[in-house]
């Protein structure tokens, strides 16, 4: 049990499982933050299969504009923020 490679092994299963749960909810956080910055409210935000590349994530966002309107786009989130597909989410304003 004194062996590193058990120690190198305990650490690597370590952050493969809680780097990508903090990750998750960092990002969750800075879309719900731009939608409400805006007026709206995020209906919800899922994990999209399309990949975003090797340090960045895709999300597909519901949420109601400040008027009330029901709308769905997509974000990328990464190291510097988050991107929508579009110039800015579809129902605010540019």
């Amino acid at each position: 049990m004194n062996d590193p490679a058990w120690l190198i092994l305990a650490v690597a299963l370590v952050l493969i499982v809680v780097v990508p749960l903090f990750v998750g909810k960092s990002d969750r956080r800075r879309i719900q933050e731009q939608i409400g910055s805006r007026g709206g409210q995020i209906i919800s935000i899922e994990r999209s299969v399309r990949s975003g590349g090797r340090s960045s994530r895709i999300y597909d966002v519901s949420y109601l504009t400040p008027s009330g309107e029901s709308l769905k786009a997509s974000c990328r989130t990464g190291m510097g923020g988050v991107y929508w597909l579009s110039s800015t989410p579809p129902g605010f304003p540019s």
